[in-house]
């Protein structure tokens, strides 16, 4: 994908709305073109301050209704001579009608805008039901997962490959909106991404590759626990905790995956570990 062609999906990319395949050549282009990057985050940036100015309220002069008047009058008393009287009766009383107008349209734009706003929460499945997870994680598979970013208030979601690794992507999101995007592991070996959402604790998402991994035991830090754990059980592994920068020593002994977290945890301090009805191995403190 050239720059040329790149540029046309930089509004479909910023929305969520590119199909997986062109998601991911657009995403390849960045990678490889810096200037293409740039050229995206100056994009995402004029896109977020446009987004901006419907919270901007457009004000009518106070002073507005007695201006006109003032200038119906005056025209009056300059034309009076001519006895013009039902012409300039009806340009006032037309001005005032125009003023009622005015102030009919204020009213229903105003509503409408109110509407509007309501009409897109509901296109993007927000209600005033539960409170969620501004950032949730789904697999579709052991190696890819569906990710969902619905902030409340405007955000951006930057994902890396790795803990604070190179970038691969980055979208703000508005507030109201939504973004609904993928990963998927198509290497040989374990990914691990990093979802980076300002002011939240880190997230870490494990995919297994499409080799078998056989070693059961070794050292690191929580990044690493991650891919070991989803590289010998193969399930996908969600992180998320305060510190990842913790020391860690696992033997993966046990036939499953979550006593196994828990066993390599427990001595350390209060994690959590779970499993739900995706695969998906949870820690968290």
């Amino acid at each position: 994908m050239n720059k040329e062609k790149a540029r046309e999906f930089f509004s479909n990319y910023v929305e969520g709305t590119l199909d997986s395949g062109l998601q991911q050549a657009f995403e390849q282009a960045m990678a490889r073109d810096a200037s293409i990057r740039d050229d995206y985050r100056d994009f995402e940036k004029n896109y977020e301050d446009l987004g901006s100015l419907k919270f901007e309220a457009i004000e009518i002069p106070f002073d507005l209704n007695d201006k006109i008047l003032a200038n119906i009058d005056r025209h009056i008393f300059e034309n009076k001579r001519n006895q013009q009287p039902a012409w300039t009766t009806w340009l006032r009383n037309f001005s005032i009608a125009g003023i009622s107008a005015v102030a009919v349209l204020g009213a229903f734009l105003s509503l409408r805008n109110v509407n509007s706003k309501q009409t897109i929460d509901a296109g993007t499945g927000i209600s005033n039901g539960p409170a969620k997870d501004e950032l949730s994680i789904e697999p579709i598979s052991n190696r890819s997962a569906k990710i969902d970013f619905a902030p409340n208030s405007t955000k951006v979601l930057t994902i890396h490959q790795g803990f604070n690794g190179p970038e691969l992507r980055r979208n703000t999101v508005l507030d109201g909106k939504e973004l609904a995007t993928t990963l998927e592991n198509s290497n040989p070996e374990t990914a691990v991404f990093d979802l980076e959402v300002n002011g939240s604790k880190p997230t870490l998402i494990a995919l297994p590759g499409s080799q078998a991994d056989v070693t059961k035991s070794g050292q690191g830090d929580m990044e690493a626990f991650a891919r070991a754990l989803a590289s010998y059980y193969k399930v996908p592994v969600e992180i998320r905790v305060g510190a990842l920068n913790v020391n860690l020593s696992w033997d993966f002994e046990a036939p499953d995956p979550v006593k196994a977290a828990a066993s390599t945890l427990g001595d350390l301090q209060s994690y959590n570990v779970s499993r739900n009805d995706k695969n998906l191995i949870l820690i968290t403190d």
